[in-house]
């Protein structure tokens, strides 16, 4: 009786295993990591989202229905709310927050038109509040030669009468 002998080849192939890890180990530390930052850019952005329905909500809270159509004549009325806005996500650093009155006129047929200055718009009666958040959100490292910072924003309107 004879004995099999391993095949040469199979003794070629002893640091095979080790070579396929080290490729895999890095192509699924490089997904993780993307999905890591995917996920941290999603939360951002729905932090953003609250910090500006926070400020809209402050104002609907307080009764600001802004009798004046320019910003400089209501400028403590619109500081408040974009401050609290600010306040409703403390951790996120560099926040920016801004306020703004949109009006709408109605024709005739009262249909609203499209947006202009409220300090044009006589008469009218379609008011809303606007608050935009921005934040820029750093990525952890470099995918592929793609952006590193990407710019987030979050936007809340809200009806005032």
């Amino acid at each position: 009786m004879k004995l099999n002998r391993i095949p040469r080849r199979r003794q070629n192939r002893r640091g095979s295993a080790m070579v396929e890890f080290a490729l895999m180990a890095s192509l699924f530390l490089t997904m993780l990591g993307g999905t890591m930052d995917f996920s941290r850019v999603y939360y951002v952005s729905m932090q953003l989202n609250d910090a500006a329905m926070a400020g809209v909500q402050y104002a609907m809270l307080n009764n600001y229905n802004f009798p004046c159509a320019v910003r400089a004549n209501c400028e403590s009325a619109y500081s408040n709310i974009e401050s609290k806005a600010t306040e409703a996500q403390p951790h996120l650093t560099g926040m920016t927050a801004a306020a703004s009155l949109l009006c709408y006129p109605a024709d005739s047929a009262g249909v609203e038109g499209s947006a202009v200055d409220c300090g044009t718009a006589a008469g009218s009666d379609r008011q809303y509040l606007q608050m935009q958040t921005g934040s820029t959100y750093t990525l952890f490292t470099n995918y592929f030669n793609l952006p590193t910072s990407i710019n987030l924003k979050g936007t809340a309107v809200v009806r005032l009468k």
